[in-house]
């Protein structure tokens, strides 16, 4: 066995049937789910530093989105949200705005995520600010930021196609 492959890649008869279901139903990935497992994979060959910035870049946009239409639900007006939109941070959408606009469910099914992406987005903060090298990015917290940002994202997607 190649000890790149680890256990939850390999295709077994239950992945092989999930598999064949999603097919039947077009239940394809999103471009952004596809982008991020590109990222992810990007991972596996120890390069830390760019999927750190594209993965948090990725979750930025995707969240500026849906704070968008939610603030919107909300009674804001697209001039009152455009006003704000220098104003509005990745920080905002991701630890303000986000939670806010969940149900407790919701909120307690994303909270490890939602950390996990705040910490991938310090980090990315501290590589373009220059605070920290690549050699010095612990590869464990990109990894779960990038996790974080895939359930995120596949949240956000579901909310928004509902919506």
């Amino acid at each position: 066995l190649n000890p790149l492959f680890r256990g939850d890649q390999i295709l077994t008869p239950s992945k092989w049937k999930r598999l064949q279901i999603a097919v039947d139903n077009q239940d394809f990935p999103t471009t952004e789910m596809m982008e991020l497992l590109r990222i992810r994979a990007q991972l596996q060959w120890r390069d830390k530093k760019i999927p750190t910035i594209e993965a948090a870049i990725l979750v930025e946009t995707i969240l500026r989105e849906y704070a968008e239409k939610a603030l919107l639900n909300c009674g804001f007006s697209k001039n009152r949200i455009k006003a704000l939109r220098d104003e509005l941070t990745f920080n905002t959408f991701l630890n303000i705005v986000l939670p806010l606009s969940l149900t407790k469910r919701e909120a307690s099914l994303l909270e490890q995520h939602i950390r996990k992406v705040d910490l991938l987005r310090r980090v990315r903060n501290d590589i373009v600010h220059g605070n920290i090298k690549a050699g010095d990015i612990d590869e464990s917290n990109v990894r779960d930021g990038i996790e974080g940002a895939l359930a995120v994202v596949a949240f956000i997607r579901r909310k928004l196609s509902d919506a």
